[in-house]
């Protein structure tokens, strides 16, 4: 039969030979095609060529690229603005949604330019007097490069075939992206190879005023206009905040007219003032959620390894998912964001109401 289906095979896999990545593609192919009964990938090339664990490792290795067997619908992906736009209690994603955002397929990064001071007023002119010249100073933005987020959730195939777990779990992962975004974007931290800054690095942060009533709201609001206002900034703004502090907002100002945007991931005591229009995001084409049961995972929650380094370290523990009949799916979207200059967000801790 391995003959017969490797005569059939494309042209570019019959030429290469012998070598493990010609039979990891073979494999591949043969699961695709359904010639083996849609087998996993790794499960062909084991019955094939058992004393091959090269070819093996290829297909089980779990940063290799995911793939899957027509019984067994693979990625879905969905429009990233459809998707950050519709988080469930995300204030990150209503920014993305009020603000600029960018495509980012295929560049590194984007100059966007924007103003430095507040704007110039312009003078009224007497008939035949000359008019002023204004003075306009300009800096750039830089968006990206986009740095790439994800997540992987595993389950068993008797627990995906008893309940509605695959549907459970994808909105998991979708609650999990809000709280994920919401976090990075409103992070205090500096940028590092990984993930980019948050918004509120490198701001320093006001005192919330005593008191804990109505009182306490106002001065905590004026604290944060003054140095925005100083900085430029003006018109369509926005504060966010955790559920309970927004809450307080709310039942105090009722005719608030100013947006109180809601996070889980802001912590107690702060709050934050946003320009909208002065924040830009960029993302990738799509965000994927990707389905296997042929990869091998590093089961580890906070630093996950590679499987096996370049010096020969073993990531402890791992587990195979089409050995032990298990499932996992795999959120991972690319992003990126930044402020269209400076002093357009400031936020305060301490607030005591």
């Amino acid at each position: 039969m391995t003959a017969q289906h490797f005569t059939q095979a494309p042209t570019a896999i019959r030429s290469l030979g012998n070598h493990p990545i010609t039979r990891a593609a073979f494999s591949q192919y043969l699961s695709a095609t359904g010639a083996s009964g849609f087998a996993a990938p790794d499960a062909i090339a084991r019955d094939l060529w058992p004393r091959d664990l090269t070819a093996q490792r290829i297909l089980t290795k779990s940063d290799a690229s995911v793939q899957s067997t027509p019984t067994h619908p693979a990625i879905t992906g969905t429009s990233v603005l459809d998707f950050f736009g519709n988080l469930p209690l995300s204030a990150a994603s209503q920014l993305i949604a009020s603000g600029l955002t960018l495509p980012l397929d295929g560049q590194a990064s984007i100059a966007i330019p924007h103003r430095t001071g507040a704007p110039v007023v312009a003078p009224f002119v007497a008939e035949d007097e000359p008019i002023r010249i204004g003075r306009a100073t300009t800096a750039l933005t830089t968006l990206g490069p986009s740095k790439k987020a994800g997540l992987i959730i595993a389950f068993s195939r008797e627990l995906a075939k008893r309940s509605a777990a695959e549907a459970v779990f994808r909105q998991i992962l979708t609650e999990d992206a809000a709280a994920s975004l919401d976090a990075a974007i409103f992070a205090t931290t500096a940028a590092t190879t990984a993930a980019p800054a948050g918004l509120l690095f490198g701001v320093t942060p006001g005192i919330g005023f005593g008191g804990g009533d109505h009182f306490a709201i106002m001065q905590d609001i004026k604290a944060l206009m003054t140095p925005y206002h100083a900085a430029g900034g003006a018109g369509d703004i926005a504060f966010v905040t955790n559920p309970a502090m927004a809450a307080s907002i709310v039942l105090h100002f009722p005719q608030l007219t100013w947006p109180v945007l809601v996070s889980t991931q802001i912590a107690a005591g702060h709050l934050i003032l946003m320009q909208l229009s002065a924040f830009v995001s960029g993302f990738g084409s799509m965000v994927d959620i990707d389905r296997t049961e042929s990869a091998t995972l590093h089961m580890e929650d906070t630093t996950p390894l590679e499987l096996v380094s370049a010096a020969g370290t073993v990531a402890d523990p791992t587990r195979s998912l089409w050995q032990t009949g298990a499932i996992a799916l795999r959120l991972t979207y690319e992003m990126a964001f930044a402020m269209r200059g400076t002093g357009h967000v400031q936020y305060l801790n301490g607030a005591s109401w």
